[in-house]
């Protein structure tokens, strides 16, 4: 009897041959063809298949973190818009009857040349507004002209209280630029309250 112990897979070869105990041995011989198959966690399919599990898995976790970012930013994006909405919802109705009153005035001391100039200014600025909100982002260059009359027309109604300039860097791109509608107009306004009321 033969036995061998911890063969690897793979095609083997056994031959048989008859003898005596005295060492004689017939010439005819038996051939036997032997495969030994590999545990299937070896075998080529399921290194496939696995290799196609982790691929599909890291897939889907990637596609899932992706959705995720894309959920955070969507989040993001509804807040800031409805925080400017609620600031432009707060600014303009302060703004617009403050700036009335100032044509108002114009007309009641029969100041015609300011009151025409400042409901020029105050249209275009209105205009101005109206068209930049429309969008969640404005080239710096439009905002920044948005800025200017607005503070051009708080100047005038203040009776030139303050003065003021805006100083850009001249490595800065406007054109280039894009930030949400009305964001520093809210800053300038601050300044101004504060500053006068600071020096009252």
């Amino acid at each position: 009897s033969a036995s061998w112990v911890k063969l690897s897979s793979g095609k083997y070869g056994l031959t048989i041959q008859a003898g005596d105990n005295l060492g004689h041995f017939q010439r005819k011989e038996l051939h036997l063809n032997l495969e030994i198959t590999p545990p299937f966690y070896y075998t080529n399919w399921f290194i496939t298949l696995m290799i196609l599990f982790i691929l599909l898995t890291a897939f889907l976790i990637n596609r899932y973190l992706v959705n995720q970012e894309k959920e955070k930013g969507k989040l993001k994006r509804k807040i800031s818009d409805s925080e400017m909405q609620t600031l432009r919802s707060q600014m303009n109705p302060h703004f617009l009857f403050n700036s009335l009153n100032s044509i108002n005035s114009f007309i009641v001391q029969q100041k015609s040349r300011e009151a025409s100039g400042y409901l020029t200014t105050f249209s275009k600025l209105m205009r101005n507004i109206l068209e930049n909100s429309r969008y969640e982002s404005i080239t710096l260059e439009k905002e920044l002209n948005t800025l200017k009359m607005y503070l051009e027309i708080e100047a005038v109604r203040l009776d030139h209280q303050f003065d003021y300039e805006i100083l850009i860097d001249k490595n800065i791109e406007l054109e280039n630029i894009k930030i949400p509608p009305l964001i520093i107009q809210p800053f300038a306004e601050n300044a101004i309250w504060h500053g006068l009321n600071n020096t009252n």
